[in-house]
């Protein structure tokens, strides 16, 4: 029996200044990105079932 991929999206942006973000928070690019991720997601047949967003962060 087939069972669907599922899939979560994940975006990080690093370093943000005050002008990168959206109203929420977010950075600019962010929502772009998701939706792009999203529509690639549909073409293969996966299902989005995350979204992960994380704005400067440091890795270390």
């Amino acid at each position: 029996m087939y069972s669907p991929v599922k899939a979560i999206i994940y975006l990080r942006l690093s370093d943000l200044k005050p002008d990168d973000l959206d109203e929420p928070g977010n950075g600019n690019t962010f929502s772009s990105r998701e939706q792009n991720l999203r529509e690639l997601a549909k073409r293969l047949g996966w299902t989005v079932y995350e979204v992960i967003i994380e704005n400067d962060v440091n890795s270390a």
